[in-house]
């Protein structure tokens, strides 16, 4: 098991626990505001699904794979170190060398995919919501201008809504490392 990434994975608990109850009550908000603006909103749930199981899955199965190729290098220091007279007898050096060399490029490169999905999620996310942001001005606007909510009401709206956002963007966070959690676990 990988330590970094159960601690991470364990200090987000504190964060999976108050979020949801953060949108929960704003979308009750929400809901008595305007529950047709609610629900229009809630359109975009699919597409962050999909973003935050796909991220997830991708990011435990690169763990796995840094894993497996931490392992292989941690054993090749052991196989160097504890045969090193046959290593030396044999002029192995520098074929040991390349080797630990290959396996250190291949973990670094894994480590660098790793990160760049960890941090695309968030702008997919930011994306997504972008497009709500939208679909809620252009429908909020119409119903303004219908008399169907006041201008107050809509503000109101928005301003629950860009708060429900934070929790959306820390629940991405935490999902993407719950998976680095999971992946480390096995």
């Amino acid at each position: 098991a990988d330590p970094h990434h159960l601690d991470n994975g364990i200090a987000s608990l504190n964060i999976l626990l108050r979020e949801p109850i953060t949108f929960i009550g704003l979308l009750g908000y929400t809901l008595y505001v305007n529950w047709k603006l609610t629900l229009l909103t809630f359109t975009i749930v699919p597409a962050l699904a999909y973003v935050f199981l796909r991220m997830g899955k991708m990011v435990k199965i690169k763990i796995s794979d840094y894993q497996q190729q931490n392992a292989e290098s941690y054993s090749t220091v052991q196989e160097s170190i504890a045969g090193f007279r046959i290593v030396q007898l044999f002029n192995l050096q520098n074929y040991m060398g390349e080797k630990f060399k290959t396996q250190l490029s291949g973990i670094t490169v894994l480590l660098l995919k790793i990160s760049k999905m960890e941090e695309l999620t968030s702008p997919m996310v930011e994306l997504v919501t972008s497009f709500a942001v939208a679909l809620i001005l252009y429908y909020g606007g119409l119903s303004v201008l219908r008399g169907e909510m006041t201008s107050g009401d809509l503000i109101a709206f928005f301003t629950a809504f860009g708060v429900m956002i934070n929790p959306i963007r820390q629940l991405s966070d935490i999902n993407t490392k719950m998976y680095s959690a999971a992946a480390a676990m096995d």
